[in-house]
């Protein structure tokens, strides 16, 4: 079970995963189990795969890659609700506990990638158009970013955190997702964190979350399958064993299972 963050913003975003170190925080709200009611409403089981980069230096990663392939493109039909869907990359500090996350969505709204950080002190925005720079408040504090982004199923997506530059009140992180199928690159934003975190740690877990409004039933949650590549940090120097991998609890099945060293996650009906 894991802490879920409302974040505030123009688009209708829902929940956000917070975590700090490397364990998600728990709630009792997140994972939706059956009750005696009718109203009661079903989510999509979350699933996560946890890394841990490997020999990482004392100060920590100055950069971490990791690519996501959405094998399909989740979409409402005649049974099926409208997805709610996040791919994610989440990361933390060497120092202080606090942790970000980077990757893509997809609901109602549209399709965007984001980049946000807990603790953070600043942001600047991407020069596409559509961008959103802004702090947050609600369950944590921190900055994040936004911009449009209209992944493709069957496209491989690298998301990118890299150290970018520092000023009298911290550090900058850049975040960028890099379509290896296009070679295009693509800046979700910059992000500030106070001095004193170090670099990134070497746990890094990814996870799939239904954001939006649950459904009567499982059976009623648009299906979604994704994979996950090994992270490699240090301009691809450094990189992770196989992760561990759970669901989240609750009646909506989900998995993750080993293809090669990628790890997929399957989520929905």
């Amino acid at each position: 079970m894991t802490r879920i963050l409302q974040v505030l913003t123009p688009f209708c975003l829902g929940s956000l995963l917070a975590c700090g170190g490397t364990e998600p925080r728990s709630t009792p709200s997140e994972t939706d189990t059956l009750a005696t009611t009718s109203q009661s409403l079903v989510k999509v089981n979350q699933t996560y795969s946890y890394w841990d980069v490997q020999n990482v230096p004392a100060q920590g990663l100055y950069n971490f890659d990791l690519t996501i392939f959405p094998s399909n493109d989740p979409a409402a039909d005649a049974t099926h609700v409208a997805p709610w869907y996040f791919y994610a990359a989440q990361f933390a500090f060497k120092t202080g506990g606090d942790a970000g996350y980077i990757g893509i969505q997809t609901d109602p709204n549209g399709k965007r990638a984001v980049f946000s950080i807990w603790g953070a002190n600043g942001a600047t925005c991407s020069n596409v158009a559509g961008a959103i720079c802004q702090p947050f408040s609600h369950e944590g504090v921190g900055y994040q970013t936004l911009v449009p982004f209209n992944w493709v199923a069957g496209q491989y997506y690298r998301v990118r955190v890299w150290q970018n530059g520092a000023d009298a009140e911290g550090e900058w992180w850049l975040g960028v997702i890099i379509n290896d199928s296009t070679q295009t690159e693509t800046v979700v934003g910059r992000i500030r964190v106070p001095w004193g975190r170090n670099w990134l740690s070497g746990s890094i877990i990814n996870w799939v979350e239904w954001y939006g409004p649950g459904t009567e039933n499982c059976t009623q949650l648009t299906s979604s399958t994704v994979y996950f590549a090994p992270p490699k940090g240090n301009a691809g120097t450094l990189t992770a064993p196989p992760p561990y991998n759970t669901t989240g609890q609750g009646p909506c099945a989900s998995n993750v299972s080993a293809y090669g060293e990628w790890m997929r996650h399957y989520n929905g009906w």
